[in-house]
């Protein structure tokens, strides 16, 4: 009988098996990913977790090879099982920090029958992360009491992130992925802005960017009370908060962004005078540009502006706002006239102070992105400054 049933195995008759799903590896795998999920979500390990088993055509044409070089037919699912991965899970661990956390809890989980480690180089297709530290486990269910045992490859990814975005399409797929992966479910946003901001003033590792997302509070959920939340709420009404809003501001109020604008301001106050009211003329435009361009929300941004000045003072700042655009502004600032009156200088440092003393989150954020020189999918010119104008009722609000 035992001989018979040895003569009748082929890689035909296991394959009809692996394709009706009666083989142990597809109910097997998913166990193992659900279980190793499980504890990893316990343990607020961040994290990507995927599991495959071979398609039947391509691991049918494997068996076949690999039969032909053993020189001998298999006899029995043993022998295949032995030589060919049926069944492997995919655990990528987004922090580097917790890869020795990931891996005690495998260990406390499963039944580790043989484990290695390597970097392999060029993982994946563009955009995923190269680089990437692999450790491979072969476990079985502890709960299973079957020999041989059922086992199943895990695979542990980190990315060392010792690399810059290469692109922008990069960095918004793993914007979109930490999103996902933290349960935020906001607008993603432009990330035009916060892809310049990570250039300025020299690329940023993605192992330093995903360190600061690691820090923030990004739970969008009002009733928590998290920084993003909250920030949200300083942002309303009119501007279109964002996650990668979010972000970009959270950057240029760190550290980081305030060495980077302290010193952009140290290189403007060293220029001479004359090209430092430039510098200054053009930033205000910019920054009122930014305003615009960040929500459809007419009045209420000049309201937001002007928030806590008085009639009088409003009007002195709208009038030197339509001044900012007059021929004779643009003239100085492209270099045509050489200098500015005593009335056009006091008028500049008093619209300046007013964004450089502002309290009110969206004037502060286009200001410093003004002031770091970010300019956007296209950079801003006098053209679209006469739209902001116009999109702003600047005009109107002085009659």
């Amino acid at each position: 009988m035992s001989a018979d049933r040895v003569n009748t195995f082929s890689i035909e008759s296991f394959m009809q098996s692996y394709r009706q799903g009666t083989h142990f590896s597809k109910d097997t795998v998913q166990r193992v990913a659900d279980a190793c999920g499980r504890a990893l979500r316990q343990a607020q390990i961040l994290h990507e977790i995927t599991y495959t088993t071979p398609p039947s055509a391509r691991l049918e044409g494997e068996l076949k090879m690999r039969e032909a070089l053993r020189g001998k037919p298999y006899t029995q699912n043993d022998e295949i099982e032995a030589d060919v991965i049926l069944a492997s899970v995919l655990v990528q661990v987004h922090l580097p920090q917790e890869r020795s956390h990931v891996s005690q809890i495998i260990c406390e989980n499963f039944e580790i029958h043989h484990r290695s480690a390597r970097t392999v180089d060029g993982i994946g297709t563009a955009p995923e992360p190269t680089n990437l530290c692999t450790e491979y486990y072969w476990v079985s269910l502890k709960e299973e009491n079957v020999w041989p045992p059922r086992l199943v490859e895990v695979q542990v990814a980190t990315d060392e992130g010792d690399r810059e975005f290469r692109t922008q399409d990069e960095l918004v797929e793993f914007l979109s992925k930490w999103a996902v992966l933290i349960g935020m479910e906001v607008k993603r946003g432009d990330v035009q802005p916060l892809w310049e901001l990570l250039n300025v003033p020299t690329s940023q590792q993605v192992r330093d960017f995903r360190d600061f997302l690691a820090g923030l509070n990004l739970s969008a959920a009002p009733d928590l009370g998290s920084d993003y939340a909250r920030r949200a709420r300083e942002f309303e009404p009119g501007l279109e908060f964002s996650l990668a809003m979010y972000v970009a501001d959270s950057l240029m109020r760190s550290p980081r962004g305030n060495d980077g604008i302290q010193r952009a301001m140290s290189v403007l106050e060293e220029k001479p005078e004359a090209e430092q009211q430039r510098e200054k003329m053009k930033i205000l435009r910019d920054s009122l540009i930014w305003l615009v361009r960040f929500g459809s929300w007419g009045e209420g941004a000049t309201d937001m502006l002007f928030d806590g000045l008085d009639k009088a003072l409003q009007t002195r700042q709208l009038k030197r706002i339509v001044w900012l655009n007059k021929p004779c502004a643009r003239d100085f600032l492209d270099d045509r006239i050489g200098f500015l009156t005593n009335r056009e200088v006091q008028d500049l440092e008093q619209l300046w102070l007013l964004f450089a003393r502002h309290n009110r989150a969206p004037a502060q954020y286009v200001f410093n992105l003004a002031r770091l020189g970010i300019r956007g999918h296209s950079a801003p010119s006098w053209l679209e400054f006469d739209k902001a104008i116009t999109d702003l009722h600047i005009i109107p609000r002085l009659f």
